[in-house]
């Protein structure tokens, strides 16, 4: 599907104030990111120590070269990419909130990555944050100078390399970007980067950078790389297993025979095992001695810990990935527990800075992770909380309020369906009558629902019915014109209440009429035949005016002209 043109231009924008090319002001870099000595320590270890730029530059090696690690990290990047990234209104009764979550969904999805979608940015920054202790980076670009915060809407993003960011513990700059190309470096304004990393240190020093996934499994993937690399020794390239000892042999003859073999392997292209070795004599003698010996050891359970303990390190479930036997119950409760503390803990992060940065007030960000399993689970639980409250409910235990207020907490009501149950039971939120908000200092609520020529519209027996019916309709038409002009959410709910406060108060005064119309109905009857007096006395009067005067030209001729 061909870009739309508002998507197109924001890719043009987006690679037209390309940071590496525009850019901001030159940061000073003396006094960026941890000593110069965290960077010149290295040890005998696998990697050097907690935390250097050479730690993550050796992670990235050790994650593609080890088996089991690259692809853990791969399953669990595209884990984290497929999680659906969208827009949505915050009130979805506003239709031009919800049509610019639609369109700002679409431009931020097609126009990332200068038009290579957000797919490819996030695959680049999920990897950054899953295997870098230095965390994962994004630009968001968007109009306005580079040093200084966005003008206007975001129009796109773009991955930067973790390895050329540097954390600088500035909150109005907090990131500075090396541009490889040219070696210039550039800080970052708050609201143009996104970053993230798992386990961030409270080290001041340290300015945030944390502990990642491949840190947290690097021995253990260890581990794994050399029981294969034992095996590799042990059983391939033909290797010398024996030390062979020959009497009354030469060993220049001994040697040849064994050279005559290797080659006869070569030429047969053998790779693991070579073929048998002849020689010739009278009373020889050959005497071996095993120069290493191939120890067997249960790799089967060996391996299943290590990978059992890699993905929990990771937060993923290990059925995923890593085939399994065993206790059925017990490896459910374990993988039920790891299975979403990856992509929860992603979301939740990933989500609270794009509201801040990347969406309009009205906006929000949404991220829902696709569990089938997970979900069956839940909705279990929501059956089994459904039968508990219907049981309070049968019993008395509990009153409607109880019941919805319970559904709120456990998650099964929405609370702007709560709200709107409360406020047709004439109730607010917190459970006060709704007739509380005449009385409101609430300078909005206080207007809408203030009636003209009414001080206390609640002494019943003192005010007109029609009149102040009338008045109620003025304000009822007054909240309608706000609901559907007013684009602020929280103009909107006020004026809701008010609302639902008027309609409370129209019904309490038809209540009123209906109770007067059975205690004296005559007295209604007598108003009915005067309102219908009046109304034929008016129509008469209505007739009179209408009927030609005598001498008018109506009299006289159509045309009006005397004879």
């Amino acid at each position: 599907m061909p870009a739309s043109p508002k998507v197109a231009a924001a890719i043009d924008q987006s690679i037209a104030i390309d940071a590496q090319q525009a850019g901001g002001k030159l940061a000073n870099t003396a006094a960026v990111g941890p000593s110069v000595m965290w960077y010149l320590i290295k040890t005998g270890d696998l990697v050097p120590p907690w935390w250097s730029r050479l730690r993550d530059r050796e992670l990235h090696r050790l994650v593609k070269e080890s088996n089991h690690l690259s692809g853990i990290a791969y399953l669990a990047t595209t884990k984290l990419v497929n999680i659906p990234l969208s827009f949505e209104a915050r009130d979805p009764t506003i239709t031009t909130h919800v049509d610019t979550a639609e369109s700002y969904t679409q431009q931020i999805t097609l126009a990332s990555q200068y038009g290579q979608t957000i797919r490819e940015a996030l695959k680049r920054f999920c990897y950054d944050y899953l295997i870098y202790d230095n965390g994962g980076f994004m630009e968001i670009m968007g109009d306005g100078d580079p040093a200084g915060p966005i003008k206007g809407m975001p129009l796109a993003l773009r991955h930067l390399d973790s390895m050329d960011c540097t954390r600088t513990g500035n909150p109005e700059y907090p990131v500075v970007y090396r541009d490889d190309r040219t070696g210039k470096r550039y800080k970052f304004h708050y609201a143009r980067v996104i970053y993230m990393a798992q386990q961030p240190s409270g080290l001041q020093k340290m300015h945030g950078v944390g502990f990642g996934a491949a840190s947290r499994s690097i021995m253990l993937a260890q581990v794994l790389n050399d029981q294969l690399t034992y095996k590799l020794e042990q059983m391939g390239s033909r290797p010398a297993e024996k030390l062979v000892v020959g009497r009354n042999v030469d060993t220049e003859e001994l040697y040849a025979s064994y050279l005559m073999a290797e080659e006869i392997a070569d030429n047969l292209g053998l790779k693991r095992y070579g073929k048998n070795i002849f020689i010739g004599g009278e009373d020889i003698d050959v005497v071996a001695k095993n120069l290493h010996e191939f120890t067997v050891f249960d790799e089967e359970t060996g391996t299943n810990m290590a990978m059992y303990a890699m993905f929990y390190g990771w937060g993923l479930d290990i059925r995923d990935g890593w085939p399994i036997g065993g206790s059925k119950g017990g490896e459910q409760i374990a993988n039920m527990k790891a299975r979403g503390r990856l992509p929860a803990d992603f979301t939740t992060d990933l989500k609270l800075q794009f509201d801040l940065k990347v969406c309009s007030p009205w906006l929000k960000t949404v991220m829902d992770f696709q569990d089938d399993e997970e979900d069956q689970q839940r909705a279990i639980i929501q059956d089994i909380r459904s039968r508990r409250i219907a049981r309070l409910s049968e019993s008395g235990s509990i009153d409607r309020e109880a019941q919805r207020r319970t559904m709120l907490l456990d998650g099964e009501l929405p609370r702007e369906e709560f709200l709107r149950m409360q406020l047709e039971e004439g109730k607010l939120e917190d459970g006060q009558p709704i007739e509380s908000l005449f009385f409101s200092r609430d300078d909005i609520i206080s207007g809408l629902t203030a009636l003209n020529g009414f001080s206390n519209p609640l002494i019943y027996e003192d005010n007109d019915v029609n009149a102040i019916t009338r008045e109620i309709h003025v304000n009822e038409e007054l909240c309608l014109r706000v609901l559907g002009e007013s684009s602020s959410i929280i103009l909107r709910r006020k004026a809701t209440h008010a609302l639902y406060a008027l309609k409370w108060l129209e019904d309490k005064y038809e209540s009123i009429a209906m109770r007067n119309l059975q205690a004296d109905p005559n007295a209604v009857e007598l108003d009915s035949e005067e309102e219908d007096q009046q109304t034929a006395q008016q129509e008469e009067e209505d007739n009179a005016e209408q009927e030609p005067q005598a001498g008018t030209p109506a009299e006289n001729g159509s045309n009006g002209e005397t004879e």
